[in-house]
C-alpha cells in the first residue's frame, strides 16, 4: 500500500515536470532536462539558463543572467540543436557585460542547426552592456544552418551595441537564417566571420512592422569571402545601410 502511493505520487511529479516548471524565487539557475519545458520565475533569476539541447520557453519573469539553447562558454565540441523560445513578457537582462540570448555556444566545434525564436512583448535589456541574439555562436569553428526569428518584443541597450546574429564564428558562416517580422532590434547579421572564415548562403528577411534601427549585413567577413548572401525586405523599416555581402579588411564579395 505504501509502496504504491509512493510509486503514484513519483509518477504525478515526474510527469508534471515534463511540461511545465514554475521556477521558485530561490532558484538561482535553471538546467533544463527535457523538451518542451515552460520556465516561469516568481521572482527574478539571477544566474543563466541552460538548455542543454532540450527545447524550452521562458513565457515572462526576468533573468538576470544569459540564457544557452545548447553548450556553455566551456563547451567543447559541437553545438547541435539548441532551441530556445521566449515569449510573453519575459524580460532578459543578462549579466555585468549585458544581455545575450544563445541558441548555440561552443569554444571550440560547430554550432549548427540551432533555432531562437522571439516574440510578443518581450525585452532583451542591454542597459549592462550589449544586447545580442545568436542563432549559434562558435569562438573557434564554423556556424551552419542557425536560424533566428523575431516577431515581436525589443532589443536594446543603452548606448552600446544591439546585435542579431543568425550564426557568429572564427570560421565560416553559412546558410544561417535571420527573419524578421516585428518588433524592434539594432543591427542585423546573417553570418559572421570575425576572422578569415568566409561568409556565404546567408540569408536576412525583414518584413510586417519590423523595425531596425542600425545596419543590416546577410554575411560578413573580416579577411575571407562573402558570396552569395541574400537580403529580403518585403515590409519594415531600416534605419541604416543594407549590405549583401561585406569585407571589412582584405577578400572579396560577389553574387
Amino acid at each position: 500500500m505504501c509502496k504504491s502511493l509512493t510509486y503514484k505520487i513519483l509518477a504525478a511529479v515526474m510527469a508534471l515536470s515534463a511540461v511545465n516548471v514554475f521556477v521558485p524565487h530561490n532558484m538561482l539557475a535553471y538546467e533544463i532536462k527535457s523538451d518542451n519545458t515552460t520556465i516561469s520565475p516568481e521572482e527574478p533569476i539571477n544566474d543563466n539558463i541552460y538548455g542543454n539541447g532540450y527545447s524550452f520557453t521562458i513565457t515572462g519573469g526576468t533573468i538576470d543572467g544569459d540564457v544557452f539553447g545548447v553548450g556553455n562558454r566551456n563547451y567543447i565540441g559541437i553545438a547541435s540543436g539548441g532551441n530556445v523560445t521566449i515569449s510573453g513578457n519575459a524580460t532578459i537582462n543578462g549579466s555585468s557585460g549585458g544581455a545575450r540570448v544563445y541558441g548555440g555556444y561552443t569554444t571550440n566545434g560547430n554550432a549548427e542547426y540551432n533555432t531562437v525564436n522571439i516574440s510578443d512583448n518581450v525585452t532583451i535589456n542591454g542597459s549592462l552592456g550589449t544586447a545580442k541574439v545568436y542563432g549559434g555562436f562558435s569562438s573557434l569553428g564554423n556556424v551552419e544552418y542557425n536560424t533566428v526569428n523575431i516577431n515581436g518584443g525589443t532589443i536594446s541597450s543603452s548606448g552600446f551595441s544591439t546585435d542579431v546574429y543568425g550564426g557568429y564564428a572564427s570560421g565560416e558562416a553559412y546558410n544561417n537564417t535571420v527573419n524578421i517580422s516585428g518588433g524592434s532590434v539594432g543591427d542585423v547579421r546573417g553570418g559572421w566571420s570575425y576572422s578569415d572564415g568566409s561568409a556565404h548562403h546567408n540569408t536576412v528577411n525583414i518584413s510586417g512592422d519590423a523595425k531596425v534601427t542600425n545596419e543590416v549585413y546577410s554575411g560578413w567577413s573580416f579577411n575571407g569571402k562573402a558570396y552569395d548572401n541574400t537580403v529580403i525586405i518585403s515590409g519594415g523599416s531600416v534605419s541604416g545601410d543594407v549590405y549583401g555581402g561585406y569585407i571589412y579588411n582584405s577578400g572579396s564579395a560577389y553574387d
